[in-house]
């Protein structure tokens, strides 16, 4: 099964490793999407690693319920940006978690869900990879933003996040979502043996998942887009990730994104 989106990968090292994105599917997009949106991110996941399960029936009523969280006033500006980063969330979730299945073929991924609403708090997306054997192999922590400021957002609210998070500042959010891959109910033996590197910065990898305008699409512009990102998080640059994707008029992009969603979801009633 092809994907619905292509990532491209723009090397701008020492500064970062920009795995940029494009949509060559939309309504395949818009399809996954709907999937999300239901809480159905099982599915898609088994999808992305081509394991194609039969699609779950989704009640009426829920699917009512989140028509209704997608279908926003056209002068409500608020509404219209925490939908769009919601949607774009979950698009940056399915980028990811195909890069780290075409990355790390044969290693157990894990992988937070998409938030199941608009404007939720939290970790915007959080990973990890194991190797063969079980031992940690990367932690990516993720930051999106669907937004027409890219820069003003990568320089005043991400770097200064990442730059706490290096500071293990975060460290017991972190280790609190890590420990949901790895329960000591279910695999105590395991959990004992990963938990302590949880908080190993030798693990981790930033992501900064992004709109990114016109005159970021050349080496130059991307380089601003992230400049600082180095000075933040120190090291290699696989642990300073980008995960940008430029769209046309994007606000109308990601209004014809909703709008197919909606549709789909209106065809699973029963």
């Amino acid at each position: 099964m092809a994907y619905p989106i292509r990532i491209i990968g723009t090397d701008l090292s020492p500064l970062v490793v920009d795995d940029d994105y494009e949509v060559v599917d939309k309504q395949q997009l818009a399809e996954w999407i709907a999937q999300l949106v239901l809480g159905e991110y099982g599915h898609v996941y088994m999808i992305i690693e081509k394991l194609a399960p039969e699609e779950m029936p989704s009640d009426n009523g829920s699917i009512d319920y989140m028509i209704s969280r997608l279908v926003v006033p056209a002068d409500n500006e608020t509404l219209i940006d925490h939908r769009d980063g919601w949607l774009f969330q979950m698009m940056s979730w399915i980028a990811l978690n195909i890069k780290l299945h075409q990355d790390y073929p044969g290693c157990p991924i894990h992988m937070v869900a998409p938030h199941d609403a608009r404007a939720k708090h939290g970790i915007d997306g959080l990973a990890m990879v194991l190797t063969a054997d079980n031992k940690i192999r990367r932690i990516i922590i993720t930051e999106d933003k669907c937004t027409t400021n890219p820069r003003d957002f990568v320089r005043n609210k991400v770097l200064p996040e990442f730059k706490d998070y290096e500071k293990h500042i975060y460290d017991n959010k972190l280790k609190s979502e890590l420990t949901q891959f790895v329960s000591p109910v279910n695999n105590r033996d395991l959990y004992i043996e990963l938990s302590p590197s949880f908080a190993n910065h030798d693990h981790w990898t930033y992501r900064i998942g992004i709109t990114r305008e016109s005159c970021h699409n050349t080496d130059k512009g991307r380089q601003g887009l992230f400049k600082g990102y180095d000075a933040v998080v120190i090291g290699d640059v696989e642990r300073r990730k980008g995960a940008s994707i430029y769209l046309t008029q994007m606000r109308e992009w990601m209004q014809d994104l909703s709008e197919r969603v909606v549709a789909i979801l209106e065809s699973k009633k029963q």
